[in-house]
């Protein structure tokens, strides 16, 4: 039987290993996933001087998605309704038009 972290191994390694659909919350397309990778090495290194493998960088970034991202995801969310909620509030002022205006125009 395979644990938790195996499944999640293989499903971050590019394919669930029993053979269904990718664990988590949202997928990442795999190009996306590769820059998100080298960027948190390159970060790691940089900012840590340390040296991270590939697998360490893809679980950290698993970690982050699965943890962090749905809170940053939920904001945005929030952010988006507070806009269209303020901007269906100013519709009726924007489009509202008196129709018959044609005869007292001319």
């Amino acid at each position: 039987m395979l644990s938790n972290f195996d499944i999640k191994v293989g499903a971050i390694l590019g394919g669930d290993v029993r053979g269904g659909a990718k664990t988590g919350w949202m997928d990442l397309p795999a190009e996306e996933t590769e820059a998100l990778v080298y960027s948190l090495q390159k970060y790691l290194r940089e900012e840590f001087d340390e040296e991270t493998s590939e697998l360490k960088a893809k679980l950290m970034l698993n970690y982050i998605w699965e943890e962090i991202a749905p809170l940053a995801y939920n904001a945005g969310v929030k952010d988006a309704q507070d806009f269209m909620r303020a901007r269906s509030e100013e519709l009726p002022d924007t489009v509202f038009r008196d129709g018959l205006g044609y005869w007292r125009s001319n």
